[in-house]
């Protein structure tokens, strides 16, 4: 089964520019050369998984993504992720997954913002944007890093996932700086080693935890990793100090996915199609703000009311499904209905 995009939070020892820890999660950082993973997405088949909790086809992809999607690795997870602008002569722009809206000192700076009367996403202080991110396996370090990306990204890797089944590796690396700086792969073929011989640990995406208050202060004030000291003032210092997870991982970039064909990275169509989904919406933390985004057109992804939006389910008169939604569900699901069921219903 394809994966579903629309539904969906100790410094210093990684090797540098080899991964960032957000929390207790060790983020891949991509570098200039190639570098040969494997996706360690488990396999699932909806119409099993049916059979086997004697379950419809709906009420299975339903339990796939209110259930499975926190407990097993099934399909990347999103997230929320803010982008922490450049502090002058300190270091550029960075950026962290949003911990969650009641302990993220973003967010409190974005309502104060939106207290203010800011209603676009990219005038607040501190932007978000939605990510995707999965476990691989690097074999180049031997061990498990979570790969953040953006859905066009992973979009192209699983098309070759699809077509080829999970036992398979890529080369991915990035190319240019800052602003212009894109990410691309390319499908290898069968993995190296098998799941059992790799035996990876990893974490599950329930217990991912991105609440890392001095990780976090320390990109906002733009202090230097693992001193409280500020980085030089020279700009021409900075620069060179500032750490390549700020620098080159971030904003706007773009991604390629190469053609299994090629054996010198000709890209299979250049630069992939940015795609909107219905329900990106401006943060899965922050949807109860003075964002100017209808709750309501939020569309279900699954279930016995596939496709239709939170007014449609609303007005035919299932308020005991809306209220299932809201807890039992997760991720952007919840926070959408519960968010336009307080404007409903109070």
């Amino acid at each position: 089964m394809a994966w579903n995009f629309k539904d969906q939070g100790s410094k210093g020892t990684g090797i540098a520019r080899d991964f960032s820890l957000e929390g207790n999660v060790p983020v891949y950082i991509f570098r200039e050369e190639q570098d040969r993973v494997r996706f360690l997405i488990e396999p699932f088949d909806v119409k099993v998984i049916a059979k086997k909790l004697k379950l419809s086809q709906d009420e299975a992809e339903e339990h796939i993504y209110t259930k499975m999607l926190w407990q097993e690795w099934v399909m990347p997870v999103g997230v929320w992720e803010h982008t922490i602008p450049a502090v002058p002569q300190k270091r550029f722009f960075s950026t962290h997954v949003c911990p969650g809206m009641q302990i993220c000192p973003m967010c409190a700076k974005n309502n104060e913002a939106k207290e203010s009367g800011v209603t676009e996403n990219k005038l607040l202080p501190y932007p978000v944007r939605k990510r995707f991110i999965a476990p691989i396996w690097s074999y180049r370090l031997k061990r498990v890093v979570y790969l953040k990306q953006n859905q066009d990204f992973y979009e192209e890797i699983n098309a070759y996932i699809d077509k080829n089944g999970l036992d398979i590796d890529f080369d991915i690396w990035r190319v240019g700086k800052g602003f212009n700086t894109k990410y691309k792969s390319v499908f290898l073929g069968k993995s190296e080693q098998t799941i059992d011989e790799l035996a990876p640990e990893l974490i599950l995406p329930g217990d991912m935890i991105w609440n890392d208050a001095d990780e976090i202060d320390r990109k906002m004030s733009g202090r230097q990793r693992n001193d409280s000291s500020i980085i030089s003032e020279d700009p021409g210092d900075s620069i060179s100090k500032t750490t390549i997870e700020e620098s080159s991982e971030n904003e706007e970039e773009k991604s390629e996915t190469v053609s299994e064909n090629s054996s010198h990275g000709v890209p299979l169509s250049g630069k992939t199609k940015t795609t909107k989904t219905k329900n990106e919406i401006p943060s899965g933390k922050e949807i109860t703000g003075d964002v100017a985004f209808d709750l309501g057109s939020f569309v279900i992804p699954f279930g016995s009311h596939k496709g239709k939006n939170l007014h449609e389910i609303f007005d035919n008169g299932d308020l005991a499904y809306l209220e299932f939604l809201e807890t039992r569900s997760s991720g952007s699901v919840q926070e959408a209905v519960s968010a336009f069921l307080k404007e409903q219903v109070g």
